[in-house]
């Protein structure tokens, strides 16, 4: 009497446990994160893949020798979508601060900027600069011209470090998509750390690659 009576007891106290046991594994399994279709985790990062982003970058754009010049540059920008004005500059370049997307193709404002057929384009082609910030000697600027050499789209030739401002005016022609992290990037993989911003305390720019970090 005795024995059967604990019978059902035993029986729904095991029916609790393996139904806890289930609940446990479900719950576990819910946490899991998916795979995609390469077999790798969704949380999966890859600390070199590039990202894309709003970065704040400045522009020299030459050409803007009268306030007609730079009425019609201003124009192209516009009309390429970026909302900035470009001022009258006689005889050197007229510099602008814009948000862009990282990952945005500066060949086809590059074109266009060159090919704005400003009054004054005999004495003064418009042109378009992204300019970089860093520390140029000689031996970076050499760097730097070497690896502007290597990417498309832009003009290493016409382009300038300049060690007493601490800048690099990159001469950005078109004709092949080019990026502002692309640029960056390159220039850092041959031993030129650079930023898009001049403030030294300023989040801007990319974080070298660990390996990098030597400066």
């Amino acid at each position: 009497m005795y024995r059967k009576s604990w019978l059902p007891a035993m029986v729904a106290l095991m029916c609790v446990g393996v139904a806890t046991l289930a609940g446990a594994a479900e719950q576990q399994k819910s946490y899991q994160p998916k795979s995609n279709s390469y077999g790798q985790s969704k949380e999966y990062h890859n600390p070199m893949k590039t990202t894309s982003r709003k970065e704040m970058v400045t522009f020299a754009i030459r050409g803007a020798d009268s306030n007609e010049c730079a009425r019609m540059l201003s124009n192209t920008l516009r009309a390429h979508g970026i909302q900035a004005s470009v001022g009258q500059s006689q005889n050197k370049p007229s510099l602008v601060e814009v948000s862009i997307n990282s990952n945005e193709d500066l060949g086809a404002l590059g074109k266009a900027i060159q090919e704005t057929k400003t009054p004054d384009m005999s004495k003064q082609p418009p042109s378009l600069d992204l300019v970089l910030y860093g520390h140029f000697d000689s031996v970076r600027a050499k760097k730097a011209t070497d690896a502007l050499e290597t990417i498309k789209g832009v003009d290493a030739r016409n382009s300038l470090a300049n060690e007493a401002s601490g800048t690099l005016h990159i001469r950005i022609v078109g004709g092949d998509t080019v990026t502002a992290d692309q640029i960056h990037r390159d220039l850092q993989r041959a031993g030129v750390w650079t930023q898009f911003s001049q403030g030294k305390t300023a989040r801007t720019g990319f974080l070298p690659f660990r390996h990098e970090r030597r400066e």
